[in-house]
């Protein structure tokens, strides 16, 4: 029975006594997020609202907050500087402490302390086997660790630096086993 329901109300037989179009258009307008979109796309880069511009902002988040005050006051309803010096004392104290919390919790995590800057992690990959010499049969490799370790999303930044160490340990007992003429290592 539910079958046949359904393909009477596919095929249009049915009369609503209303418009699903302007049923649909008035829940959206009720209860999706209806935000003036011209608005804030024209609103400046505050830290921890929206996207971060290119390259980052070079500005402390103080600086910032004070460039930018008149636009807050309006949009945040601020009725004076008082409540606005206030908020924004808060403000900067919250976001230090959550900052801080961030921070333990990449340590714990065993992520990378770089955030945003890929280029930097690599370095800091590259950094752990930068004492291997380019004379040892281990660089080769070594090198090839890199690449590997920093194409790979599933370890953690932690474990590739422990890996890397290992390696460059294992390539220092290597070296100093060749010098003294010894054939195990």
């Amino acid at each position: 029975a539910r079958v046949r329901e359904a393909r009477e109300a596919a095929r249009g037989e049915v009369n609503f006594d209303w418009d699903v179009g302007e049923f649909e258009q008035t829940m959206r307008m009720e209860f999706d997020e209806n935000w003036n979109a011209a608005e804030f796309n024209a609103a400046p880069y505050v830290p921890g609202f929206n996207i971060q511009p290119p390259g980052g902002s070079k500005e402390d988040e103080g600086s910032v907050l004070d460039a930018h005050k008149d636009w807050l006051m309006r949009v945040g309803n601020i009725p004076n500087d008082e409540v606005f010096n206030e908020s924004k004392r808060v403000a900067l104290e919250q976001f230090q402490h959550y900052k801080r919390m961030d921070e333990k919790e990449r340590v714990r995590a065993g992520a990378s302390p770089i955030s945003g800057d890929f280029l930097a992690e690599r370095a800091s990959l590259t950094e752990e086997v930068d004492g291997i010499s380019s004379d040892s049969p281990m660089y080769a490799f070594a090198v090839k660790a890199v690449d590997a370790l920093d194409g790979n999303a599933g370890w953690s930044h932690d474990r590739k630096i422990r890996a890397l160490r290992f390696l460059a340990s294992r390539a220092e007992k290597y070296g100093a086993a060749e010098e003294t003429g010894a054939t195990q290592v």
